[in-house]
């Protein structure tokens, strides 16, 4: 993300940012290998923070959404996660960074793990829905509650 926001977002001179990352950089190939671990996922949401509202934009962070464990453990390790609590257990602990960041830089938070929690098996794809072994990537009706949470904290921005 920080490679590509200067030219892919940036200079589009937008006035708000929505910055949704998170769930590839908490992936693992091992109980210590993180593609991200989360001190560099804050120090990451930080630039993003600070490189935007340098160019004008207002950020709007978003949390990690949940997955389905069954089938994400199909793609990755499952072994490497024993440590956090398994995969939603460290998922917890990047959205907390995302809720200290927000905190810290008064940013207004998206809550995406919210908006998907408790409708998983409607909201991600499944065998059930779409025919795919996924978990993790959104139905159409898992799209549309993402762009209700970030349509909901968009207005409260603008109401400020």
């Amino acid at each position: 993300g920080l490679a590509r926001l200067e030219t892919d977002v940036l200079a589009q001179k937008p006035e708000v940012v929505l910055i949704n990352f998170g769930l590839n950089d908490s992936s693992k190939n091992g109980p210590q290998e993180y593609r991200c671990s989360p001190e560099d996922y804050r120090r990451n949401l930080e630039a993003l923070v600070t490189k935007t509202r340098a160019a004008g934009a207002e950020p709007i962070l978003s949390t990690v959404t949940p997955v389905l464990e069954e089938y994400y453990f199909d793609r990755h390790p499952q072994e490497a996660y024993g440590g956090d609590g398994g995969v939603q257990g460290l998922l917890g602990r990047y959205n907390a960074v995302v809720w200290e960041v927000a905190a810290s830089r008064n940013v207004a938070v998206a809550d995406l793990h919210r908006a998907v929690l408790g409708g998983e098996r409607e909201l991600l794809r499944t065998e059930q829905n779409s025919g795919a072994r996924d978990g993790v990537h959104f139905t159409p009706e898992g799209y549309r509650s993402l762009a209700l949470e970030f349509f909901v904290t968009l207005c409260r921005i603008l109401e400020h």
